[in-house]
Parts: structure tokens; sequence; C-alpha cells
């Protein structure tokens, strides 16, 4: 028997940045929102521009975060993402055209939550809500931080 999102959820928290700041209330709170995804490998997962409208969180397997560049029509890559990282970020509350190519390297489960349900979670339970908000920006700063040392070496 498959185990429920919420068993999933509780026994990968350990290793998922943006849930660990929630303590176990709040992560019973939050699992039902989730819906879970499976990608076999080599499977595109979400492709730049398209809309995705939704925070994925690997629960297992790798991801490979590709970005197209504007001329040359070469990708360069620009993470692989393992069980406990994010994505989708901010872009998933505004609707946004996804800034990259995501490509499963192996056979990858992703637990998922759309904008729509996230933002009526954050309508009721906003304190919650603002401690994932902030766990997900400190994620994405470390991002942009070692972005820029990336570009910094390269130049």
């Amino acid at each position: 028997m498959e185990p429920q999102t919420s068993q999933v959820v509780e026994a990968a928290v350990d290793r998922i940045g943006i849930l660990q700041i929630l303590n176990d209330d709040e992560r019973v709170q939050l699992a039902p929102l989730f819906e879970r995804r499976r990608f076999p490998a080599g499977t595109i997962c979400f492709e730049e521009g398209e809309t995705m409208n939704l925070i994925g969180i690997v629960a297992s397997g790798r991801l490979e975060v590709k970005k197209q560049a504007e001329h040359s029509g070469t990708s360069t890559l620009i993470a692989v993402l393992g069980k406990g990282a994010h994505v989708g970020d901010f872009s998933a509350s505004r609707r946004m055209g996804n800034y990259s190519t995501v490509v499963a390297l192996e056979e990858t489960e992703l637990l998922t939550v759309t904008s729509e349900k996230l933002e009526a979670f954050v309508e009721e339970y906003p304190r919650i809500g603002v401690k994932l908000l902030k766990a997900i920006a400190a994620v994405d700063a470390i991002r942009l931080q070692n972005a820029i040392d990336r570009i910094v070496r390269l130049s």
C-alpha cells in the first residue's frame, strides 16, 4: 500500500528546508494541501516560459534546472536539486512564467501545492503562512547569493 501524502511529508521533513521551520501541528495542517506527482527520468517537469502556478518540493529523486540562453540557443545548468529542495518560489503566487526548464534526472516525486491552495491556507492560517514565506525567502536568498558568487568567479 502506498503511503499517504501526509506520511511522505512527515518522512521527508528533516530534509525539506522550507518545512523545517514549522512545528509538528503546523505541518499536519499543511500536509493535506500537497499532491504527489511523479516524473520518470528525462521528463520535462516544467518548461521555461510556461506558468507554473505551484510550488513543488522534491520528495525523492533529482531535478536539473536549466536556463536557455537568449541568443545562442544553448542552455546553462543552474542547479541540481535533490530531496527537500523546492521549485516554484514566488512565481506561484504571481503566476509568472517559469524562468527555467526543470528536468527529472532520475525518477522523481514532487509534493506540489497550487498557488490557489497556498493563498487560501495563508488567509486561514496567516502565522504559518508568514513562517513559510520567510523560509522560502531565506532559501531563495541563499540561491541568489550562490548565483552572484558564480558570476563573480566567471568574470
